[in-house]
Formats: C-alpha cells, structure tokens, sequence
C-alpha cells in the first residue's frame, strides 16, 4: 500500500500548499524551487512551520507539542480520538474501540486527565486506544509512538446541534441553566458569551481543541493565535482528520489506510431532529447575530481551510 505522504508533490500541489499554510500564492520561481527539492506533504509542512513567513503570520503562541513520538496513524501503537462535541465522534469510537481489547482502551476528557497522569508509566504504555472530549497534545503523556485522529463539522451547525444535545441531555453540565430559564438558541449564545466556562465549546470550540487548549479559560480571547495553532496541528504528520458531512467517505479512507478494517452505517448520539440552522438564525437579535458570528468565525475559516486540503 502506499503511503501518500512520501510521494512527491506537484507543482499545483505546492501551490496549494502556499495558499493553506502562508495565506498567499507562490510566485513562479518558488514553484520551481520547491519542486527542484523534490518535497513531500511532510518535508514541506516542516519547512513552512520553521520559515520566518510562517512564524511571523502565526505571532508568538505558546505549543503544548505531540510528545516526542508523534507517528503516522498506520505505525502508532497508540490511537488518540480527539472528539469534537456534536462531529459524529461518538460513531467513529464506536467504530475504532474494537480494533484494541477492552484492557488497551481509556477514556477521558481535557477536565480529567489527571487519571492519565497518574497511571504508572507502565499502564500508560499499554493503552492502545485514548478517546474523548480531548485536546491536541494529550500525546505528550504517554511513552510510546502515538497519533490523532478527529473529525470537524460545519461549525454553524455544529453549534446549533450542540446546544440542542444541552437542551435534551439532562446530565450535561449546562442543561441545569438552560433548562431552569428556559433559553432559546439565542438566550444560550448571550448566555455563553457572558459565562467563561460555559464559552469554551461554543466560541470556536474546534480551533481551540486543536490548538491545545480546549479546556483553557485563559484562551478565550486568543483565538487569532489558536487558529494558527489548529492548522499547525492538523496538518501535521500524526494527525488524519475527516468531515462529519462525508463522514462515510472518511471511513472509506481509514479502511483503504488499514487503519480500521470494517465498519457498519450505525449512526450513534444523534439527533431526533434535522439540524436546519437558517429559520433559527433568522429569529436572533441583532446583538445575538453578531456572537454567533464571533463564536463561529475562526471556525468557519479552519473548517474550509480543512475541507479544501481534504478534497484536494
């Protein structure tokens, strides 16, 4: 089987790679130059992550850095699912649990991972598979090759979707207020814009995951730099990403990758109800248009930046 990313790229491949990663077009002669050197997908992304272009578009953001044995998902021993709230996460663990024994499996989240820290160094070897509401980085702590796997959504929707799982999900921290005052999907982004800890998710929750700083209060306000962070992250070598609204063709992907060997259509935790975002954003006061839009904004603009590199 080959491995993609040590082919070498195209001269249209590079182009594209300008415009994801540096935000412009390359001109003829870097074309040519880069082309010359023969790069692949990864040679390249380490090339423009190191360059002054690069550091200087991304301003000075602190890294909480894969670990040291950071792999491509097909060699990892350990397979991190980093799940994005409402991205169809709860079907993909459904469907990667299995690959490992019950004995090589953990789950956990951001607000949890002193369980993680504590285990012997010995246990956290033999974990094969870490899944749940967790951020890039969390690699860090365990000993041996390790990788990411995620999936994004449409961050609109995604938002909407969420706060309907609040609404109906009686357990979830945050279904105690929006049930007790009765919140519309308007009533919640006020709410959120004003309560620190219940901002984090909403207010580009997927940049913010991916940066490394899902569960960090003192990130709010710095999801310029996040972002820069995400794509940093989500293109590196130990990360395979896919699209909640091609959720079958990521799958399709993963098996011809042997990273999983089978799957059913079986969709878990979702919905009772279509997710049709344009009525209710019609119904948003001014004031509430204007979070949302700040909610969704550095989102948005990874979203597509992700959903071009993935069709590409």
């Amino acid at each position: 089987m080959t491995d993609t990313k040590d082919q070498k790229l195209s001269r249209a491949e590079i182009d594209c790679a300008y415009r994801l990663l540096l935000g412009r077009q390359a001109n003829p002669a870097e074309l040519d130059h880069m082309l010359a050197r023969g790069h692949t997908h990864d040679s390249l992304r380490r090339v423009f992550m190191s360059s002054a272009e690069f550091q200087r578009k991304a301003g000075n953001v602190q890294r909480p850095g894969p670990g040291a044995n950071a792999t491509a998902p097909e060699r990892a021993k350990t397979l991190i699912h980093l799940h994005v709230p409402k991205s169809a996460g709860s079907t993909l663990t459904s469907i990667l649990a299995p690959t490992c024994p019950q004995a090589g499996r953990m789950t956990i989240s951001d607000n949890d991972l002193q369980r993680l820290k504590v285990l012997p160094q010995q246990r956290r070897s033999e974990l094969r598979f870490v899944f749940g509401h967790l951020s890039y980085g969390v690699g860090r702590l365990l000993p041996q090759d390790c990788a990411y796997i995620t999936v994004l959504r449409e961050p609109g929707t995604r938002l909407l979707s969420y706060f309907r799982y609040i609404q109906r999900v009686t357990d979830h921290p945050l279904h105690g207020p929006v049930s007790q005052k009765q919140m519309n999907f308007g009533d919640f982004l006020e709410y959120a814009a004003a309560t620190p800890v219940a901002r984090l998710e909403p207010d580009n929750g997927q940049v913010r995951r991916l940066a490394g700083f899902g569960a960090r209060i003192d990130s709010l306000g710095t999801e310029d730099q996040l972002f820069r962070q995400a794509l940093h992250n989500i293109f590196s070598e130990d990360v395979v990403y896919g699209l909640t609204e091609h959720f079958d063709d990521f799958l399709d992907r993963l098996t011809r990758r042997k990273i999983i060997s089978h799957y059913s259509d079986a969709r878990l935790n979702t919905a009772p109800e279509k997710t049709d975002i344009a009525p209710i954003l019609e119904g948003l006061t001014g004031r509430q248009k204007e979070i949302f839009e700040t909610f969704t904004r550095w989102d948005r603009t990874f979203y597509e930046i992700c959903k071009t590199a993935y069709f590409a």
